[in-house]
């Protein structure tokens, strides 16, 4: 079972989310904007109604 950062790194993969990310000492840091966590909100509802990721992309 996946956790929720893999899940999470699965939908910005995915382009279900794009949240800013920077640089720092050679690692990157995202930042999750209040959209990002509504839409990640909106994304789990749909998936425990068993909508697809291709479903939701559109």
């Amino acid at each position: 079972m996946l956790n929720v950062s893999e899940i999470i790194n699965y939908y910005v993969e995915e382009g279900l989310i794009q949240p800013e990310s920077t640089l720092q000492n050679g690692r990157e840091y995202r930042d999750y904007s209040e959209r990002d966590v509504a839409n990640l909100l909106t994304i789990a509802d749909l998936r425990r109604l068993f909508f697809t990721i291709d479903e939701i992309k559109t």
